[in-house]
């Protein structure tokens, strides 16, 4: 039998394997906080998921002009694992990297038999799969510890977590691809189009009906580029940017576009300017008004980090009206925080509340809007379960969500979390107890963004344990 030759790998793919089996090390960490059945198998399930998003970037990518899979064995004679490869099939292809299930995790024999194995490969530039099917694996200590992951035909990979019995307990979360490295994203959703803006860069792409998001588009690119998080806000058929840093530095400009009926974008003007320089905001809209919400200024008038919130009305062309100064945030004034406007409040998440080592809060506030665009009275709401910055927020039929983020002021040198955090609103505006939401993100993420439409949230770029991010993620609301 003629043996197959073995290609020698370039300095370029030893460094990308060895990138992927840090990310692989990294992702396993969260799980060890719990019993050791939980760990390997969510361990494992998660670094298959891992390793299938690495070959489907590749071959969307054409990486060596080759189509890239995963390869998954139960084959009897050897223990079961998991590699990658380009090529047409794991047999003829060029192995990247293969690696055991633990001893405590076996695939499940109905869903890939033993004696079998199963190729899934990705389409270049589409990422389209070549199978469509559900893997499941078990512990084999607690049987009743069950992961399942899902590869649909048009290259999204989603897993759960699913108890004796066969019913999901959680609902599973959805990858797809933006079309660029997104490690500091604005987002916006409206009329059942999703935009994301990085860099220069904007696309944008329609929302199925089953929440899956179409193809990319581009769209107007920015007049400047962005480099940093800037906020956005969607108002009477147009989309707002403010917040805004550039290679100058930070900025009081604001940007306005407006939404075509097709869900492209018309060209970028500049509307009138923050009365003072900020990054690091947050923003809202509400009833025709944009908000924007502390944040962190050079200004020596208004600090860093500032209590300020002020608000322009969206005039019917676009324009905006003047700034009004709102009623200011009682302590703690912070930075990197959260907000978003829901039912006539508008509600200020978490932070950073100084400049130095430490400082993240907790702390969660919310004022009633008025009619006339002023706020009432800021007040103290449930605080989130542990300090939080650098996170996103979106709300949905009466809840807010809070998304990943990070829990040190060392953010770039830390884990972020993967949790996504839930409180219901009363009709007083006030909310219930924060929650951790069963399900986490498929990988922690802080600095993204998040918007939700027709009871999807989904969960954009931002910066994961190795660098910047190029996915979006969604589940149905819970």
């Amino acid at each position: 039998m003629m043996k197959k030759k073995k290609k020698a790998f370039t300095l370029a793919e030893l460094i990308i394997a060895v990138a992927i089996m840090a990310v692989i090390g990294v992702i396993t960490v969260p799980f060890l906080m719990g019993g050791s059945e939980t760990a390997d198998l969510s361990g494992a399930t998660q670094k298959i998921v891992a390793l299938g998003r690495e070959a489907e970037t590749r071959s969307v990518s054409r990486v060596q002009n080759a189509e890239w899979g995963i390869h998954l064995s139960n084959v009897t004679g050897t223990a079961p694992f998991y590699a990658i490869f380009s090529g047409t099939s794991y047999a003829t292809g060029t192995i990247l990297g293969s690696y055991p299930l633990p001893p405590t995790v076996r695939f499940v024999s109905s869903t890939l038999p033993l004696g079998s194995s199963l190729d899934v490969i990705f389409s270049q530039i589409s990422g389209a799969s070549s199978v469509s099917t559900t893997v499941e694996l078990y512990a084999v200590n607690k049987p009743s510890l069950v992961t399942s992951i899902t590869f649909t035909s048009i290259g999204d990979i989603a897993w759960a977590n699913i108890p004796q019995g066969g019913t999901a307990t959680t609902t599973a979360w959805s990858i797809q691809n933006l079309p660029f490295v997104a490690p500091f994203p604005t987002a916006a959703v409206s009329n059942g189009y999703i935009y994301v803006l990085s860099g220069s860069s904007t696309v944008y792409a329609s929302i199925g009906a089953n929440g899956l998001i179409g193809s990319w588009v581009k769209t107007q690119p920015l007049p400047l580029s962005l480099r940093d998080v800037a906020q956005a806000a969607v108002s009477n058929g147009f989309i707002y940017l403010s917040g805004i840093v550039t290679s100058s530095g930070v900025t009081s400009t604001v940007l306005y576009a407006p939404i075509n009926p097709d869900g492209s974008l018309g060209a970028w003007g500049y509307a009138r300017p923050l009365p003072y320089d900020v990054r690091d905001a947050a923003a809202a809209a509400w009833n025709n008004r944009i908000y924007v919400i502390g944040g962190c200024s050079s200004n020596p008038a208004y600090s860093c980090p500032t209590y300020s919130v002020v608000y322009a009305v969206v005039n019917s062309n676009g324009s905006l009206g003047a700034w009004t100064p709102a009623t200011i945030l009682t302590y703690p004034y912070v930075y990197n925080h959260a907000a978003v406007a829901w039912n006539g409040y508008l509600y200020e998440v978490g932070g950073r509340t100084d400049v130095g080592t430490s400082g993240l809060t907790a702390a969660v506030n919310y004022a009633p809007i008025n009619t006339d665009g002023s706020l009432g009275a800021w007040t103290p709401a449930p605080s989130l379960p542990y300090p939080l910055a650098y996170a996103a927020s979106a709300a949905w039929n009466g809840r807010i969500y809070e998304f990943g983020g990070a829990t040190s002021t060392s953010h770039f040198t830390s884990l972020p979390t993967a949790n996504v955090l839930s409180a219901s609103v009363n009709a007083n505006g006030s909310l219930n107890p924060w929650t951790i939401l069963p399900t986490p993100m498929p990988y922690g993420a802080e600095d993204q963004a998040a918007v939700a439409w027709n009871g999807i949230l989904y969960a954009v770029g931002g910066i994961g344990s190795s660098g910047g991010l190029s996915t979006i993620a969604s589940v149905p609301a819970q």
